[in-house]
């Protein structure tokens, strides 16, 4: 195979119009069909063209085409030929598919019974009898314009179907006709029409300040004229649109005048009641549709009533609903009020930033429990009151002495310098970091307080040691009497002596000196006398534990040195808040507002107090001074989650500017999508602060929420509208078609997510209420400014750095 071979192809698929590539795939299926021919099945049959030399390979070998035999030339040549044909009408049908709903010039090239085929160049069309104009004739050659109704796919070649009746095709004469509709200022919102003798077409104009009966039938009536003559006569009536269907009617029947207008909507029919004298004003000569009853008053004229157009409704839309209606006012605004749209943004983002920075940040868990409980609201109340303060700690770093004294003196004389400052603040009521100790105080309970450690030593062994002596002499005092007498219950020596010596006396005088008779404690004496034994026992036992009592007497005077000190000796005297180690010292400033009043007021203690330690020069006795508290603790929790938000969000939005230039390969698209974001994300974090005080433990990632729900509206409509101007269309009507088709059903999607948000707020926890509140209003900012935002900023940049497109 030679270089001739490859030019003949090359030519041939210019002919039929079909790509290079895809003329070289259907030689290499008809070559694989003549070497399995020739060589019986293959697993498989990769057939390879040099395009330069012309020479065939297949499954590595190479061919020469003259050494096919008969069979497999006929048989390669047959599906060349299929796939040649069958790429050719695929070819065709994605041509004119694509222009379905545009006017197309042809030639008539044959007739068909009544039906007209006409040549497009590329392939034939057919305008079917019903299609037709009636009363046009047509002739062999002549050149036709059409509008394509549809392209079908059949066995065969595609069918495609034109008309000259259809009332879409007086929309598109009158769209290139005038400029205004094609870019969007007039709206063409409704067509009646019966071909060949007279079209009603309303009009609608987005421009206040553009009349658009006026517009479209031109100076002297030169732009309606070449509509009417290119549909052979056809009488084209102008009408101003209107949603209220009665004044439709009017319109319709200008220049007579409506007296009454009745609409019946079950059978779609209307009564207009107009002056006898301007019958004829109302209704045209040939008019046939309309029966004119006469009355007393004037002539009641019955006409149907308008009906919904069935056909291409992205062309023609109607706005009768309030979510439509809103739409069209959204278009509007950003169309022909773009700078002032963008005016009006730019200070409502402007206002939300101001809100939104140093937005504040409620830590507490109570911030998550419900709102209304009274134990809760109690607790939060006295939270204000209780550990509400700015505490510093003072450390020592760098050379530390060894003698805690020099330690504490280092510590007290950087305590004392941060102080006098603080004092001297009007919002510092007081700073202490000595303890003072209460007059009420008694003064047992202090010494028990400052007890250390040595102290408690000795007051344990004055304890053994008086527990021992004790149990030595004087607590064995009663131990000898195994028997309960009336002496022992007498309690004490001189008693017990007392009565004995009072008995033995008294018992003596009574039995004249006889021992035998003598009773004692009740019983004779010579039974006593054990006990009186004891007794003297007892005495010689305490006699000998006397030598302990020195001791004892010490140990007390020890213990009472401790529990009854001296009021001299210094031990009501504040206290610093040490350490045990004496290296660090605890201060405690008092603000004198607590910090629920707000992050500003946190923030300005937090200031004051930093200004405070660095004008005391601390760090040249060796002191560290660390903040500490709830003042210190809200700043720097604040200014966390403000910049993690702010992360969050730049990390957000470069990811769906990353997305947009994948999905649309436009730098364009991408930047004006991220820009609607942004500004719904700072509305939310300005809402949060208004209407929530900030946020809270749960609310924190709402932000990034918002922007993940609000990109699902810039992608549809950017997606529309880039649809619709790669085929051709203009600005105004690519807007406006992006925002009727994708802006009614984000709408939709907005306010229901919405919705679900706001059944947050009959939650009884605070955490869920705050949700609810700042995620629904979040929502539809997102969708708002996208709806406004997007459009105003592709019309801006549409003027400014390509040019105003008429």
């Amino acid at each position: 195979m030679n270089i001739d071979f490859i030019e003949a192809l090359e030519e041939m698929a210019k002919e039929k119009g079909i790509p290079r590539e895809d003329l070289y795939d259907a030689i290499r299926k008809g070559l694989a069909v003549a070497y399995e021919e020739e060589h019986g099945p293959q697993e498989e049959t990769l057939v390879e063209i040099d395009t330069h030399s012309g020479d065939i390979h297949i499954n590595g070998e190479r061919i020469e085409l003259a050494k096919f035999g008969r069979i497999a030339t006929k048989k390669a040549e047959e599906t060349i030929r299929q796939e040649v044909v069958q790429r050719r009408r695929e070819i065709i049908y994605n041509l004119y598919v694509n222009r379905v709903g545009e006017i197309i010039s042809g030639s008539i090239h044959r007739f068909e019974g009544k039906d007209v085929w006409v040549n497009l160049g590329e392939a034939e069309a057919v305008l079917p009898d019903a299609e037709r104009i009636p009363g046009e004739r047509y002739h062999a050659g002549e050149r036709l314009r059409c509008y394509l109704l549809a392209v079908q796919a059949t066995q065969g070649d595609p069918r495609i179907v034109l008309s000259r009746a259809a009332p879409e095709f007086v929309a598109e004469l009158l769209r290139l006709e005038v400029p205004e509709i094609d870019d969007g200022t007039l709206v063409i919102r409704r067509i009646a029409r019966e071909a060949g003798r007279r079209s009603k077409v309303a009009v609608e104009s987005l421009d206040r300040n553009v009349d658009p009966v006026g517009t479209c039938v031109g100076a002297g009536g030169a732009r309606v004229r070449v509509v009417t003559r290119e549909l052979s006569g056809e009488k084209i009536d102008l009408i101003r649109w209107s949603d209220d269907v009665e004044q439709l009617l009017k319109n319709g029947l200008e220049p007579a005048s409506v007296l009454s207008v009745e609409l019946d909507t079950s059978q779609r029919t209307a009564k207009v009641l107009v002056p006898h004298d301007e019958l004829s004003l109302a209704t045209a000569r040939e008019d046939r549709t309309f029966g004119c009853p006469r009355s007393s008053s004037g002539t009641m004229l019955r006409s149907p009533a308008p009906r919904k157009k069935t056909r291409d409704k992205a062309s023609f839309p109607t706005m009768k609903s309030l979510s439509e209606r809103f739409l069209e006012g959204a278009f509007r605004a950003s169309r022909y009020r773009a700078w002032w749209v963008l005016l009006v943004w730019l200070i409502v983002s402007g206002v939300g930033i101001y809100f939104s920075l140093d937005i504040p940040f409620r830590g507490s868990f109570l911030d998550l429990l419900p709102q209304d409980d009274p134990l809760i609201d109690e607790y939060r109340e006295n939270e204000r009151y209780f550990g509400d303060a700015v505490g510093l700690l003072l450390e020592l770093v760098g050379e530390i002495p060894e003698d805690p004294e020099l330690r504490s003196e280092r510590l007290l004389a950087a305590a004392e310098r941060i102080a006098v400052i603080l004092r001297a603040e009007e919002e510092i009521t007081h700073v202490i970091y000595l303890q003072e100790i209460p007059e009420e105080i008694p003064d047992q309970y202090v010494q028990l307080f400052s007890l250390d450690a040595a102290r408690l030593q000795r007051i344990q062994s004055s304890l053994v040691l008086a527990r021992s002596a004790i149990g030595a002499g004087s607590l064995g005092l009663f131990s000898s009497l195994d028997r309960q007498t009336e002496y022992a219950a007498a309690g004490s020596l001189d008693q017990m002596y007392a009565l004995i010596s009072d008995q033995f006396t008294q018992a003596m005088l009574s039995a004249q000196g006889s021992l035998g008779s003598i009773q004692l404690g009740g019983a004779p004496a010579e039974e006593q006398l054990d006990v009186i034994l004891a007794l003297n026992e007892a005495v010689l036992d305490t006699l000998r534990g006397l030598g302990s009592l020195a001791p004892v007497t010490d140990a007390l005077g020890d213990l009472s040195s401790i529990f009854m000190p001296d009021l001299a000796a210094g031990y009501r005297d504040p206290q610093p808040y040490l350490s045990s180690d004496h290296t660090m010292l605890l201060m405690v400033a008092q603000p004198r507002f607590p910090s629920q009043k707000g992050l500003e007021y946190s923030k300005l203690i937090t200031h004051l107090v930093d200004d405070s330690i660095q004008a005391s020069d601390v760090a040249s006795l060796g002191v560290r001074v660390r903040q500490t508290g709830t003042y210190p603790f809200n700043t720097a929790t604040t200014v966390a989650v403000n910049r993690d938000m702010l992360r969050t969000t730049i990390v957000s939005s470069i990811g769906v500017f990353v997305i947009f230039m994948v999905a649309f390969g436009s730098l364009f698209y991408s930047v004006i999508a991220v820009i609607p974001l942004l500004v719904s994300v700072v509305l939310t974090m300005a809402w949060a602060r208004l209407a929530v005080d900030g946020f809270n433990l749960v609310t924190t990632f709402l932000p990034a929420l918002v922007l993940g729900l609000g990109i699902d509206y810039a992608i549809h409509i950017i997606a529309r509208y880039s649809e619709e101007r790669s085929q051709g269309r203009s600005l105004n009507r690519a807007l406006y078609v992006a925002i009727q088709s994708k802006g009614k059903a984000s709408l939709y999607a907005a306010a229901t997510t919405a919705l679900v948000f706001l059944g947050l707020l009959t939650s009884e926890s605070r955490a869920l209420f705050e949700m609810g509140m700042i995620t629904s209003v979040g929502v539809m900012s997102a969708f708002l400014a996208t709806l406004f935002l997007l459009p105003t900023l592709i019309t801006l940049s549409h003027y400014l750095f390509r040019g105003r497109r008429k």
